[in-house]
């Protein structure tokens, strides 16, 4: 057993790490499961489990939860008539463990003010910083391929070499714009961004609205352009 001083410390990690989860998703689905699977280790070190376990329990006997379980039945049904079964029984089984692991997240933060301020503060900032980046990214790397600004500075003699001796960074050679996921991360995380300019301190705030037109660029220009719909 560990000691209740360590296990408070590590539960103080729980809000950045849940912060920090979804943006993550820009790096690979592999980190975010990361993220999340330590997230559900340092659930159990938090100090009031008890009152994390009653919420949960009381949880399955809402409305909203019977709700859910009726659909599940449906949605199974669903899988099992579909075309690939067991693809869609393992996306039928991920969003049961979803459900699950958003309702011990919601018990953990209920009556943790501080915490869900921390996870809700580190989740738009990091959002941010991951739109502004990828947005940039993507800006750069369409002037690339299309060799607009770099022509007119006659660079194109110096793409033509870069491409053929692939010497620039990897990103240049990934296709950006096929972030599909990630775009649609983003723009559901839109209404939470804007909601929270109000609430974010002046420095936070011009990192939060510069990240707006960034969000709706790579929504825009995303291959499928599904996060736009």
């Amino acid at each position: 057993m560990l000691p209740d001083s360590l296990k408070n410390n590590l539960s103080k990690v729980l809000p950045y790490l849940i912060g920090i989860s979804i943006p993550s998703l820009v790096i690979g689905p592999a980190v975010m499961g990361i993220v999340l699977g330590i997230s559900t280790v340092l659930l159990f070190c938090y100090p009031k489990q008890e009152k994390m376990f009653s919420f949960v329990k009381k949880s399955f006997s809402s409305p909203l939860t019977i709700t859910l379980i009726i659909m599940l039945v449906f949605w199974f049904t669903s899988s099992m008539l579909s075309i690939d079964p067991l693809r869609s029984l393992e996306k039928w089984l991920r969003t049961i463990v979803l459900i699950i692991f958003s309702l011990f997240i919601y018990g953990r933060f209920a009556e943790e003010d501080h915490d869900r301020v921390i996870a809700i503060k580190t989740m738009v900032i990091s959002t941010a910083l991951v739109a502004i980046l990828l947005g940039i990214l993507m800006v750069g790397q369409k002037l690339y391929y299309q060799q607009m600004i770099l022509e007119v500075l006659n660079f194109g003699n110096w793409i033509n070499w870069s491409r053929e001796s692939n010497s620039l960074c990897l990103f240049m050679h990934c296709d950006l714009f096929k972030y599909k996921d990630v775009a649609q991360v983003l723009i559901c995380l839109l209404p939470i961004i804007i909601f929270s300019l109000k609430a974010e301190s002046k420095r936070f705030r011009w990192l939060i609205l510069s990240s707006i037109p960034f969000i709706i660029w790579i929504a825009l220009y995303t291959e499928t352009k599904s996060a736009a719909l």
